[in-house]
């Protein structure tokens, strides 16, 4: 029953950038009964977990002398540890105004205008540990807004290298992902939709916990809310693509993967299939380069080279010359 037969390719007008959609002209199966010869363009959409991309970390910790672990550790902690990620869907409204029809009550209804439904990301992380999940959203709200004197940046010192002192703008204090949202393939040619979020930022650590009851232990859980503004058009759906063909998730497979490998020193660890490790083709924030919305049209060779560190790193929320 399989058919290419049952879909449409390269048909602009139903999808922008040309995809394979199902064939809804000979996929109809609530008719006068069933198709069977166009079940495979009646079949449901099965949509796996978005992934998540860090593009951007916080400019303010861009010149601590940590070789970046802070800045890849958060990194780490939004797109390898997260267990629930809400308040980053896409919703858009068509609002209108009417006014009376006739002697019924009816209104004749006029398009006035359209919103995209603003995000508020929250994660859920599971603590480990060294309570680090909760040090690093409390280090965070710190180190953009200190509680005691309501300075931002006091983990600079009172001398910063010439031409690092932080500006309190958005680019300083605030983290940037992409969001890829693949079907079941998970190959980038087939990639349903992307967005991007920026203004990314914790709004509470969450209670840390302290508390005595008798006879019990308990594992925390953290579920952080965050604030954000999403971006999202067929442009961040290209972006989405170029950092898909990047990471290359198709690639990797899980088959052969051995269940535990010794390093040179003898400690365990899990099988190497690449992508036990955070998504580096693109990272993290550098100040005074363009931005990525302006570089839209970049190369896979370009998105290789912004390795952690690697020089040219973009910035999503540099300004733009």
């Amino acid at each position: 029953m399989a058919s290419y037969e049952n879909f449409l390719k390269n048909k602009k007008e139903l999808t922008p950038d040309g995809g394979i959609v199902s064939d809804l002209m000979t996929g109809g199966q609530l008719g006068y009964g069933f198709k069977a010869a166009g079940f495979d363009a009646a079949t449901p959409l099965a949509l796996p977990p978005a992934f998540i991309v860090v593009i951007q970390t916080p400019t303010m910790w861009d010149d601590l002398k940590d070789e970046g672990v802070l800045r890849q550790t958060v990194k780490s902690l939004f797109e390898t540890h997260a267990k629930a990620v809400t308040g980053i869907d896409v919703n858009y409204t068509l609002e209108n105004q009417g006014q009376p029809v006739g002697h019924d009550g009816q209104e004749l209804k006029v398009p006035t205008r359209s919103t995209r439904a603003p995000v508020d990301p929250n994660f859920t992380w599971s603590e480990v540990t060294g309570n680090l999940v909760w040090r690093i959203i409390h280090r965070w709200i710190w180190d953009t807004s200190n509680p005691d004197t309501g300075t931002a940046f006091e983990h600079e010192g009172a001398t910063v290298t010439e031409g690092a002192l932080n500006t309190y703008t958005m680019s300083s204090y605030a983290l940037t992902f992409a969001v890829l949202q693949y079907d079941k393939t998970m190959h980038p040619d087939r990639l349903l939709d992307g967005s991007i979020i920026t203004n990314v930022y914790p709004t509470t650590t969450g209670e840390f916990g302290m508390e005595r009851t008798e006879g019990t232990t308990k594992v925390p859980e953290r579920a952080i809310a965050f604030t954000g503004y999403i971006i999202h058009n067929e442009r961040t759906k290209e972006i989405a693509r170029q950092i898909a063909n990047a990471i290359k998730l198709r690639g990797e497979t899980y088959k052969n993967a051995r269940s535990n490998v010794e390093d040179g020193e003898g400690v365990g660890k899990w099988g190497d299939t690449g992508r036990a490790d955070p998504v580096n083709p693109l990272l993290l924030s550098r100040k005074g380069d363009r931005g990525l919305i302006d570089n839209i049209d970049l190369t896979l060779a370009q998105y290789k080279e912004w390795q952690i560190g690697a020089p040219g790193a973009s910035n999503l929320n540099a300004g733009r010359s």
